[in-house]
């Protein structure tokens, strides 16, 4: 899990004027769609593509403070190639306490990434192709997560009604 840390960077040092930002929000630097239950094809997860067809099962918490589009802030963020699978994960989490001032830096810094990311690629093919893969599996693994918790919720859910049922409360 070291060497998911080693690929940070800070490209959001140029935005200009820096918002106050929680913990999650302040680890951003600088932003994938499944076919059905499997993995992402390689045609879909091109970091640098315009993909309309983004599909996950990654549920974004409530966020009744701020207004965004939730299915591109998500496919933004699958795509990062900046931030960890962890971080990506903390930003998931902290969406109901950003601001709206937060989400639209970040949506704007992801944007931002995913340019300057393919005019990278046109010069750094082969390098850039592995940092993509280990982006593209490690949101498979966020996408297995939310599987995993939905079902696990599910499963507890279903054994309370079971035991109210049967009158164990």
């Amino acid at each position: 899990m070291n060497d998911e840390n080693s690929q940070n960077s800070n490209p959001s040092a140029d935005a200009g004027a820096t918002p106050p930002q929680d913990d999650a929000a302040a680890q951003v630097k600088s932003a994938s769609p499944l076919q059905s239950e499997d993995e992402l094809s390689e045609d879909q997860f091109i970091t640098g593509g315009d993909d309309h067809s983004f599909i996950t099962g990654v549920p974004v918490p409530a966020h009744p403070s701020t207004q965004f589009d939730e299915k591109k802030f998500l496919e933004l963020l699958a795509k990062s190639i900046s931030l960890t699978k962890t971080e990506k994960q903390r930003i998931i989490a902290s969406i109901p306490k950003l601001s709206q001032y937060q989400i639209d830096e970040l949506m704007r810094i992801f944007e931002e990434e995913q340019r300057k990311f393919s005019e990278l690629n046109k010069k750094h093919e082969d390098q850039l192709k592995a940092i993509e893969d280990k982006h593209k599996n490690d949101w498979n693994d966020i996408e297995l997560q939310a599987k995993q918790d939905e079902k696990k919720k599910k499963d507890e859910d279903e054994a309370d009604a079971l035991r109210r049922k049967m009158g164990l409360n």
